[in-house]
């Protein structure tokens, strides 16, 4: 299926995120937006093709409409309403932050799970909800809770010892939470981050912490 993702008009609205990046490599939740679509795909036997101009595209979606997890993408190629009632609209940066705990909960049925480990030696956790490790992250002594959320560590990350985490939390490849730092719910850590207990600095421009 070929799709073409429409984000004229967004560029201005998400200023600064978008100064080195297009919208629909902005990131809620887990993935970015294009990724998202492909993620969803995938798990329905669905190839996408992405195309950059809208002549040679099977279905045109406006970037800033994202996906839930459970949206038939069959369905909405046939534009059944009901599919339609699962887009979620981003408008403005604010709505980064206000669906970015929700997402990074229903991302975690589409993470690819076979190299993340559901516990970690270095790693105190307390909570009902998931804990998911990458085998590649560095994790030094630390506590993790997730009472309110899950909590995803991926690739390359490293926790130092001390840190203190409270999910719902993603902490994005090759991210650093420093020694003590505490992290408070809906935390989204891209890129390379260094965090402290009292100041993040942004090793690459993104992300916007609530």
């Amino acid at each position: 299926m070929r799709i073409f993702l429409d984000d004229s008009g967004l560029h201005d609205s998400f200023y600064p995120l978008t100064t080195l990046r297009s919208f629909k490599e902005l990131r809620t939740g887990v993935f970015s937006f294009q990724d998202r679509w492909y993620k969803i795909a995938a798990k329905q036997h669905i190839t996408i093709e992405w195309v950059n101009n809208k002549e040679n595209a099977d279905l045109i979606i406006p970037a800033n409409k994202v996906p839930v997890t459970s949206l038939d993408i069959n369905a909405l190629f046939e534009s059944k309403f009901s599919a339609q009632n699962d887009l979620i609209t981003v408008s403005h940066l604010t709505d980064l932050i206000k669906t970015n705990a929700s997402f990074i909960t229903s991302d975690l049925s589409l993470i690819d799970k076979t190299k993340f480990l559901h516990h970690h030696q270095y790693a105190q956790h307390i909570g009902d909800h998931p804990l998911i490790i990458h085998e590649k992250a560095i994790i030094e002594h630390c506590f993790i809770n997730t009472n309110d959320g899950p909590v995803i560590i991926d690739a390359h990350a490293h926790i130092m010892s001390g840190a203190m985490l409270r999910g719902p939390i993603y902490i994005g490849e090759h991210s650093v939470v420093k020694m003590g730092a505490q992290l408070n719910k809906k935390y989204n850590i891209q890129f390379i981050f260094k965090q402290s207990a009292s100041w993040i600095y942004r090793g690459q421009l993104y992300w916007i912490m609530v």
